[in-house]
């Protein structure tokens, strides 16, 4: 570090261990704070990971049960023995609340981590590696070093009713759910809620992006918030024109090669006249968490955001240095939670399965997937509130194909319910097909109109104000 000291307070964490070896009844407010990198001595950090192993493991802990523990996986002597263990409160005062000196144990760490990371990105400038990988790595360190605050702590349910308020704790979800474009999934959902991470997964051609934009212009046209559409994979003309396609009804085909009918170059027109006034907003030039959360920090000084789409994980940077791609994925998936925190509406992030893993042989139908068919990285799923699945059994396009709308895991909601739907690759849309007849968590509707199609479950909603 160039002669530069790290900040250290050995004294503090002296204090912290003690404390705790001394009283128990401590630990519970502390353990879900620390971690071993915040010692920074090795000694101190071997200690902590014996009592928070014990505590873990439902075992009392004290001094003599640390020390036992030490000696079972024989690091007693490296820490100092058993004198070191009754001699670390030596001369500090004894107090109820240790937070204050776990704060400054804390934030020595974290100014350690600063120190060590700036001397990394120093040395990565100086040998003048990719100017966007180091810029990304910095947008990284920044998320990861962010203080966790330690005097949250529980809350009273008398304190969480005078801070929130009855009404919002009674409000039904479907209430403040951002709503899909089908009946079906809102009802099976109850939408999209902010802060909340949905992964839309499917394979190659399944139909994840043109579902995904036909969920942004449906938001885009229901809520007075701004939708960002992050594609990294088509260009904002090619996403625009889909939708075109998709409102309109216009075969996407016939549009290629220049053969419309009158009437279909009005009704294509009369869409693009009314994406026109849509708070829609497209971006194809950003590939990574933190060049996606640089432009919608800008686009949020103009207004609210009500929906973040990413078009699709796999394809976004690693912003860190990361052992397996798997890491690098999983990583991407949290900072994008991180980030629908940040902006106070939900992300949905669209992902790919493994290829060829819901295939039983070749040229067999594809098989029901499951969660753990998410490419790269199990940690997709752990940092999701809701998962969507696309799965269409039938690869060859025809006029109308029909698919499935999975749902293996919502948070707040019912798990692995099933919708059927036509995929309609003309147009790139998908319509409702087959009510699933279940009554969802919207109460007012009834199982008898789940249980047959009318008006609204075949035509999307922003279709009906086209002429």
């Amino acid at each position: 570090m160039n002669g530069i000291a790290l900040p250290v307070n050995v004294d503090v964490e002296r204090f912290v261990l003690g404390s705790i070896l001394l009283d128990g009844e401590l630990l519970p407010d502390v353990r879900p704070v620390l971690t071993p990198d915040d010692f920074s001595l090795e000694k101190h950090r071997r200690i902590w990971k014996q009592v928070v192993d014990l505590y873990d493991a439902g075992g009392h802990v004290d001094r003599v049960t640390v020390a036992n523990a030490l000696q079972e996986v024989g690091e007693l002597e490296s820490v100092g023995g058993f004198s070191y263990l009754v001699a670390l409160d030596d001369g500090l005062p004894q107090l109820p609340d240790i937070s204050a000196y776990v704060k400054i144990l804390k934030d020595n760490a974290t100014w350690r981590r600063i120190m060590m990371a700036g001397d990394s990105l120093m040395k990565r400038a100086a040998n003048r590696e990719p100017l966007q990988g180091i810029l990304d790595s910095m947008g990284s360190l920044a998320l990861d070093m962010a203080p966790t605050d330690t005097g949250k702590g529980l809350v009273s349910v008398q304190q969480l009713v005078d801070r929130v308020g009855i009404t919002d704790i009674l409000a039904p979800r479907v209430s403040r759910g951002v709503p899909f474009p089908w009946e079906w999934l809102n009802n099976a959902t109850c939408g999209m809620l902010p802060g909340e991470l949905w992964v839309l997964a499917g394979h190659t051609s399944s139909g994840k992006t043109s579902a995904a934009i036909q969920t942004a212009v449906h938001v885009a046209r229901t809520q007075s918030k701004a939708v960002a559409v992050f594609s990294l994979e088509m260009g904002d003309v090619s996403v625009f024109q889909r939708a075109i396609w998709q409102i309109s009804s216009v075969d996407s085909e016939r549009a290629k090669l220049g053969r419309l009918t009158a009437e279909e170059r009005r009704r294509a027109g009369d869409a693009v006249s009314m994406l026109y006034e849509l708070p829609l907003h497209l971006d194809d030039s950003s590939f990574s968490v933190m060049e996606i959360h640089a432009r919608l920090r800008r686009l949020r000084a103009s207004g609210a955001v009500g929906l973040i789409v990413v078009d699709y994980l796999q394809l976004l940077r690693d912003g860190g240095r990361h052992n397996t791609r798997a890491e690098a994925v999983g990583a991407n998936a949290r900072m994008l939670k991180l980030l629908a925190n940040d902006f106070g509406c939900p992300v949905l992030l669209l992902s790919q399965f493994n290829r060829d893993s819901a295939r039983a042989k070749l040229n067999e139908p594809l098989r029901q997937p499951e969660l753990y068919d998410l490419k790269e990285s199990g940690d997709i799923e752990n940092h999701a509130n809701g998962v969507w699945f696309i799965h269409r059994e039938d690869q060859q396009d025809q006029e109308r194909v029909p698919v499935e709308f999975l749902l293996p895991k919502q948070r707040d909601g019912r798990r692995k319910v099933k919708g059927h739907f036509w995929f309609q690759p003309s147009f790139q849309r998908f319509d409702a097909r087959i009510p699933d007849g279940e009554e969802g968590c919207n109460s007012s509707t009834s199982a008898a109109r789940l249980s047959r199609p009318t008006a609204d479950h075949q035509v999307p909603a922003f279709q009906k104000a086209l002429p």
